[in-house]
């Protein structure tokens, strides 16, 4: 359709199986990362990981639920 796409994934093995497969993928850092109200489920190794893919002045946004929003949810 004339569109050019791009993927990002974090791990080398990803992006070689990837592109094995025609798929453009492509290991890249990035200035800013967000999580939003998913802390919960984001493994200590996995914000290691993250950390590497951030530029060196790059930004780690970490945004939770408040306590109100999780009472309400029950």
């Amino acid at each position: 359709m004339g569109c050019e796409v791009k993927g990002v994934d974090l791990g080398s093995e990803y992006i070689e199986y990837g592109n094995s497969k025609g798929i453009d993928l492509i290991k890249i850092k990035f200035d800013r990362i967000s999580y939003l109200h998913v802390i919960e489920r984001i493994a200590d190794l996995e914000l290691i990981k993250i950390k590497e893919r951030l530029n060196e002045k790059g930004v780690l946004y970490i945004e939770v639920p408040g306590i109100l929003n999780s009472v309400k949810s029950r």
